[in-house]
């Protein structure tokens, strides 16, 4: 009888244990998740949104050692750049928009089916590229 007055005894100490270690584990946990920051989106293997002006300038400030002085004359620069790509990126969404729209107006209902799946697995494909990791590019500010 004793013997199995042991066993009880390690068993429960095991499940304490277990115990003890679940709470040091959501313990560190909670602590990793308030002490870092959100991953970038490169990091976590995502392709980013296209940058904003701010951490372009950052981002070559940083990596080429900017005077403040040449600081101040690249971000009116970059600024106009990343202004110039949101509308260049707006047309091309509406001109594939008013594209689609214009050929299913000659499909046929069936192929209109056909046209929305095609347009759907290629939208699944990209995000598939989207969501592969990628390796940061050397010659990218």
């Amino acid at each position: 009888m004793k013997s199995g007055s042991v066993t009880q005894r390690a068993h429960d100490r095991g499940t304490g244990l277990r115990g003890l270690s679940a709470f040091a584990l959501c313990a560190m946990l909670c602590a990793a998740i308030i002490a870092f920051p959100p991953i970038p989106a490169r990091a976590a293997g995502l392709r980013p949104q296209a940058p904003s002006g701010e951490r372009v300038v950052s981002r070559l400030k940083e990596r080429l050692k900017l005077s403040n002085e040449q600081v101040k004359k690249i971000q009116p620069i970059i600024e106009e750049g990343v202004r110039k790509q949101a509308a260049i990126r707006q047309e091309m969404i509406q001109q594939r928009q008013a594209t689609d729209t214009k050929i299913n107006a000659v499909l046929s209902p069936e192929q209109k089916k056909q046209f929305q799946a095609m347009k759907d697995e290629r939208r699944e494909r990209m995000r598939g590229r989207l969501h592969k990791p990628q390796a940061p590019s050397e010659d990218e500010p």
